[in-house]
């Protein structure tokens, strides 16, 4: 994990990456949008958890998180979320069907926890 920075007044990117060997580096950033009812967009590298979740709460407590929206599920964008569902115990996970499909393989969602978009 790198340091969170903002964007914006409103986003704050939390960056990361990982090696590829003997062809570079893949970034994978996260991104807090501020507002109203603030959204998470991904939640880090499974290697990362840990860090990810100290990144993120420099910047918000968890518990004012209202929703965390998956662009997909791959393991570089879902690293913290089984912790990060028990942190803001409000949010709720906007993803597809397809994808809670896949999660259903390994890490089944409350469905009262989950906004389905298409």
């Amino acid at each position: 994990m790198e340091t969170p920075f903002k964007v914006t007044e409103d986003i704050t990117v939390l960056p990361s990456e990982f090696e590829v060997p003997g062809l570079g580096v893949v970034p994978v950033n996260a991104f807090l949008i501020d507002g109203a009812q603030p959204m998470l967009v991904d939640t880090g590298l499974v290697p990362e958890s840990g860090e990810f979740l100290e990144a993120l709460t420099s910047v918000v407590d968890p518990d004012s998180l209202r929703w965390i929206w998956l662009t997909h599920t791959d393991q570089d964008h879902v690293g913290s979320l089984g912790e990060l569902l028990n942190l803001a115990p409000q949010a709720k996970v906007i993803t597809t069907f397809l994808a809670m499909g896949k999660m259903s393989l390994w890490a089944p969602l409350p469905m009262d926890r989950v906004h389905l978009l298409n």
